[in-house]
């Protein structure tokens, strides 16, 4: 095997590689043992001779990213690099760091002339980088997680080496930044101070939005809720047959904006105006029927008999709606080009939880082929109202109690206490004491049960939480599963399995992923407020 510090060109490098496993699901503990005989396999010949590495116990997250990512000639320098780490770091902090490195070594090959690992021990490159411009602060995180790498954990692992081994695995080790690099390019402070600027403005700018926001949040989900009521009004109605479907009916509410074009902050309000919505209640039978020009005979048979995806049990009721996309609720939008959903796509929106804002899988997969057909606005209330239901209890917290992300994904049934605080009137204390209910979170940078803090949760939170809490005790006999936080969130190695409010689908799947988080919000709270 060649050496990744060879003179030769990438193209033609010569470390061998097995060929690619299949791919298995790298995030199921079950699947242990299949990940270390995939990983051993996959695992390039010299490294497994690695000195007083124990690759069996390389977390299964990292071993299926490098045998699934990482395609690149550095490939024995990056493992080697996570293999000297493995054991100083948090399996979810090792993951972001091999993702980190491999990510620079791509930019650097791609758009900075590197051509073989030995080009890093040249300043040309490192200096080619940052030249011309502030770098990011994820591209100052990526430099210090390689430097970390390569001068806390892989030089000390090399130097205890005998002599002999040294001279064996020096070429596959990451050069060293150039001495003070990112002190001399100024790009330290440089992003720091750019980064706390952006910060600044944007908090300066939303903090007073704050109680306009969450009134927001609650009147959207009120919305959604009215909505969602009589929808279920109306299914049961049908099942005891008082209404014949297709049901169509005028449905009358109030919609609430944000003023589009407020120049100053006292100009943002709310604007309220009525609403009536052109409605119509079907079921898949009565869809099929009511379209026979639509489907073929063979599908309208299946309709007829209500076998298949027309049997009892499958042939749920659903909406569509007729008028201006913009009064359907705030999200009309997104109903009617199809963009809530689990599928990927860079203007899809939705949380990969069947139910949770878009129904699952084989109901959208019908409603996609139905809209295709006709070219009608069709949806499910009930998945929608859930992810609704979700943003405004993830807003409430956020905006009432300053909770970042990776604390709200804690707020967990299990967790919350009443502590007793002076009572204020107008910022003053008058003398009596009152009760408040918080949960004990650990804060962003904390990694110890001892150094949990108290967040407050609001009235208004209680009440979204409560009705979460219904709803998954309904969906699970009762009670609210234990589940492990997100695979790959800031906190995940450092909490344990709790009865976590934000949580939807099979207990397997976890909390919801952060990203998520941000798109239920994203979605239900901030959409439309141009």
């Amino acid at each position: 095997m060649m050496p990744s510090g060879s003179t030769a060109s990438a193209t033609s490098t010569s470390v061998d590689q097995p060929d690619r496993v299949p791919r298995l699901h790298f995030n199921k503990p079950k699947e242990r043992a299949n990940h270390i005989q995939a990983f051993l396999t996959w695992l390039p010949p010299m490294l497994k001779t690695a000195p007083g590495i124990c690759w069996e116990r390389l977390p299964s997250v990292i071993m299926g990213y490098l045998i699934n990512a990482v395609d690149l000639p550095e490939v024995v320098a990056i493992t080697l690099a996570i293999g000297c780490a493995m054991d100083a770091m948090k399996p979810k902090t090792l993951y972001t760091y091999c993702i980190a490195i491999t990510n620079l070594f791509r930019r650097l090959r791609r758009s900075y002339g590197m051509m073989t690992l030995a080009d890093l021990s040249e300043r040309r490159i490192w200096d080619a980088f940052v030249a011309g411009r502030l770098i990011t602060s994820g591209d100052l995180n990526m430099l210090k997680r390689y430097e970390t790498l390569a001068c806390v954990y892989q030089r000390p692992y090399v130097e205890d080496l005998p002599e002999r081994h040294q001279v064996i695995w020096k070429p596959y080790l990451l050069p060293k930044l150039p001495r003070g690099f990112c002190e001399k390019q100024a790009q330290q402070q440089a992003v720091i101070a750019a980064t706390e600027a952006r910060r600044k403005e944007q908090s300066d700018v939303i903090v007073p939005l704050f109680p306009l926001l969450v009134e927001l949040a609650q009147l959207r989900k009120q919305a959604a809720e009215r909505l969602v009521k009589e929808y279920r009004r109306l299914c049961r109605c049908a099942e005891r047959g008082e209404i014949a479907l297709p049901y169509h009916f005028a449905y009358a509410d109030r919609q609430f904006s944000v003023a589009e074009h407020a120049q100053t902050l006292a100009e943002v309000q709310l604007i309220e105006q009525p609403i009536t919505l052109s409605l119509t209640l079907w079921n898949r039978t009565q869809w099929v029927k009511s379209h026979p020009d639509l489907y073929t005979k063979d599908v309208q048979r299946r309709a007829q008999r209500q076998i298949e995806a027309y049997a009892p049990e499958r042939n749920g009721y659903f909406l569509q709606y007729e008028g201006p996309p913009e009064q359907l609720l705030w999200c009309g939008d997104l109903i009617e080009k199809q963009h809530i959903s689990q599928r990927h796509g860079k203007d899809m929106v939705g949380t990969r939880r069947p139910g949770l804002l878009s129904p699952d899988a084989s109901v959208a997969y019908w409603f996609r082929w139905a809209r295709g057909l006709s070219g009608s606005v069709l949806f499910e209330p009930e998945s929608l109202y859930r992810g609704v239901l979700f943003a405004a209890a993830l807003a409430t917290l956020s905006l009432t109690n300053g909770s970042r992300v990776s604390e709200l994904l804690q707020v967990s049934a299990s967790r919350f206490e009443t502590i007793v605080v002076d009572e204020l009137k107008n910022q003053q204390p008058t003398g009596r004491k009152v009760g408040v209910l918080v949960q004990k979170l650990l804060p962003k940078g904390y990694q110890h049960e001892s150094e949990r803090q108290f967040f407050l949760i609001s009235e208004m939170a209680v009440r979204h939480l409560k009705e979460i809490a219904e709803l998954l005790q309904s969906a699970h006999g009762g009670r609210i599963p234990l589940v492990y936080p997100e695979a790959f969130g800031n906190k995940a190695d450092d909490l344990v399995a709790e009865p976590y409010f934000f949580q939807w689908g099979p207990p397997q799947m976890g909390i919801l992923a952060t990203s998520r988080h941000r798109m239920l919000l994203s979605c239900c709270v901030f959409s439309s407020m141009a």
